[in-house]
């Protein structure tokens, strides 16, 4: 059908009732046609949540600042003498810079029946107890050695393979030869720290007015207990190829979406368990569970076999899967619309004049497939990922096992040590994400650290203090210099096609982060700020040929909604826009669709239908479980100083730095 013929075909559903399929089809136009006014009003009518018909309302007022019917459904008397506030999926300047790699394999249907035909004995589940409490104050962030406004853009939480590989090498060894438990239970006791617990909690909800201003609510009231269901495992040829001398089993753990609604809707979640070369029932089996959020992790598995897996499996089961959400388990929640419009941008598909807009119009629609789908993204949590651990384990006979995570997977980690204990023999948290922490008011404070700590080793090391002399100074200036002054670099090449980029200090920053996140290439850093204070921009030209590619390995619907749910509106609004002026970091934030103001930040999660997480979600860990903390002195994102808070609450914890 043409797009005049869905607009048609979806304003006659709206009328008669049809919203479902009117929504279905008047996304399909927006998609199409995201200038079409009538599309979008009418795709506000067809929708029922609130925060999205109000976008679609707010979206005409863009297009048609007077038109009668979107003034009458936001309830605005006369038109404005300023334009309607913008959404903050479309408030933005120059290109986006993402920090995560969506995937773009198609979303299979969701699975509505069991399969009784189990590889393994189903077992019933019945409603687990809930943990409840309130989250114990953080520590308020200390600022680095010299602020300076922002303009920096945060990286995905992904370890980087050359990391993960120096590592594992370290913890293999204290894993297999038995070491790791006597280690961590040797090293030295923590500093307790009392938590203050809150009898009450004051919810404050907001009232509508003309501007729609948004109070961000912490914590919301315990969620609906757990009914009873009966998870079961689905064998299956695995779907990657496998690498050579491994032997592998792979298979579908089938789980409730929602384990407070419907048990019938389930998900389907791939797992990879790659088996010991040498059995020993003694050695108990580790699971990995991988970062971003939203990163996939058995595709991970096979292609870095090598470093992640096969040290471990020497003596041990290791087990692999894409969790709730990701890579190639169902749904997965990607959004085609934001890696099709990323792909156009970098490539000068898109005119500067509508950049917002098809930004904006990319976010609406990969939200309104999803809720087309039937897709209940309130149960995509960092909580319902560990429940989905205890049952993967519960349905392949495992007891106990060791769980390592890297970077937001220590987070799931953590929770699982936290809400399931009785499943974790040890953990190895590299790259750690307290529970606690908030990236969005935290993140800043990292990387300025890290930025010092690479300025301080540079000026006490002799040959670099010589050769890259008042390193920070160059710095900052250069910072400064290219905001003013910024320069378009234009690379070409047969694999990437011909992509253009505004070289500001933003680009110029993230550059170096990026670098420092590599072990192997933070020695590089001093000499790239330097080739680029010469006018040398090889390194940007590098990563250039990255950016097609920039994508692939992450769910962009999952990341949104954990960040929004666990993160964005897990901070009382006053506290964002505190940080929001201490350092410019949230305005400056750029990873699609995050970026604008903390009202827009907000309003885009709300738009989305996240909501905050549940009184206790956000609990900090205390445990006594044998922990070992591993951080980068230099790591901008997860910085060391987020592993030296958690272990100062893990009775039995060793920390390394490298």
């Amino acid at each position: 059908m043409s797009i005049d013929e869905n607009l048609k075909a979806g304003i006659s559903a709206a009328k008669s009732g049809d919203l479902k399929n009117a929504a279905s089809l008047l996304a399909q136009v927006v998609k199409d046609d995201p200038l079409s006014v009538e599309a979008w009003f009418w795709l506000g009518k067809s929708l029922t949540i609130p925060e999205r018909r109000e976008y679609c309302f707010r979206r005409v007022l863009v297009l048609d600042p007077i038109h009668a019917g979107a003034r009458q459904e936001l309830g605005l008397a006369k038109p404005s003498s300023t334009p309607a506030p913008v959404p903050a999926s479309i408030e933005k300047s120059g290109s986006p810079i993402p920090s995560g790699k969506p995937a773009e394999t198609p979303a299979l249907p969701r699975e509505r029946t069991l399969d009784k035909s189990s590889a393994v004995e189903n077992k019933k589940i019945t409603s687990p107890p809930i943990n409840p409490g309130t989250p114990s104050a953080k520590p308020k962030a200390q600022p680095g050695k010299r602020r300076r406004r922002s303009n920096i853009t945060p990286i995905v939480l992904t370890c980087s393979l050359a990391a993960l590989f120096i590592c594992i090498l370290a913890v293999v060894f204290l894993i297999n030869s038995g070491q790791l438990s006597s280690r961590l239970l040797q090293a030295l006791q923590p500093t307790q720290i009392t938590q203050q617990n809150t009898a009450q909690m004051t919810i404050e909800t907001p009232e509508e007015t003309a501007t729609l201003t948004f109070t961000a609510t912490p914590y919301l009231p315990t969620p609906k207990p757990t009914v009873a269901y009966i998870p079961t495992f689905e064998s299956a040829e695995c779907p990657f190829d496998i690498p050579p001398g491994a032997d592998v089993t792979c298979g579908y753990s089938i789980l409730p979406e929602d384990r407070s609604g419907d048990p019938s809707r389930t998900i389907r979640l791939l797992v990879a368990v790659y088996k010991a070369g040498e059995p020993n029932p003694d050695n108990l089996p580790v699971i990995f569970l991988q970062g971003g959020p939203g990163a996939g992790a058995v595709e991970l598995s096979a292609q870095a076999y090598q470093a992640l897996v096969e040290p471990f499996v020497q003596e041990r089961d290791f087990i692999v899967f894409d969790q709730r959400g990701t890579g190639m388990s169902y749904p997965s929640l990607d959004c085609e619309e934001l890696t099709k419009a990323y792909l156009d941008d970098i490539h000068g598909l898109i005119p500067g004049s509508t950049r917002s807009l098809v930004y904006s119009n990319a976010f609406i629609s990969c939200n309104g497939v999803m809720i087309v789908e039937g897709v209940e993204l309130d149960a995509y949590t960092t909580s319902a990922s560990a429940a989905d651990v205890r049952d993967i384990l519960l349905l392949l006979d495992h007891q106990k096992v060791n769980i390592f995570g890297a970077s937001y997977g220590t987070r799931l980690a953590q929770v699982i040590m936290r809400d399931y204990p009785e499943l974790v023999n040890s953990a190895i948290l590299d790259s750690v994400v307290p529970v606690e922490a908030n990236l969005f008011t935290e993140f800043q404070t990292g990387i300025e650290t890290a930025l010092a700590r690479l300025f301080d080793a540079c000026s006490q090391d002799p040959q670099c203090s010589t050769s890259y002399p008042q390193l920070e100074t160059v710095f900052w200036e250069l910072v400064d210099q290219l905001d003013t002054q910024p320069i378009s670099l234009t690379t070409s090449s047969p694999q990437t096609g011909t992509i253009t980029e505004t070289l500001n200090g933003s680009t110029f920053m993230n550059t170096v982060l990026r670098s420092m996140k590599q072990s192997s290439l933070i020695e590089t850093a001093p000499q790239s700020i330097y080739r680029f204070n010469n006018g040398d921009y090889s390194a940007l030209i590098d990563t250039q040929a990255s950016l097609p590619n920039i994508f692939e390995g992450i769910s962009p619907g999952l990341y949104i909604t954990m960040i929004c749910h666990e993160q964005i509106l897990a901070a009382p609004l006053e506290e964002l826009q505190t940080a929001d002026k201490a350092a410019g970091a949230l305005r400056e934030y750029a990873w699609l669709p995050f970026y604008g103001d903390v009202q827009n930040i907000v309003r885009t999660c709300k738009t989305w239908g996240a909501q905050g997480p549940w009184l206790g979600e956000n609990q900090p860990l205390n445990s006594s479980i044998p922990t070992l903390l591993i951080a980068g002195a230099f790591d901008p994102t997860t910085p060391p100083s987020f592993a030296q808070q958690l272990y100062e609450r893990l009775g039995s914890s060793y920390y390394f730095e490298f």
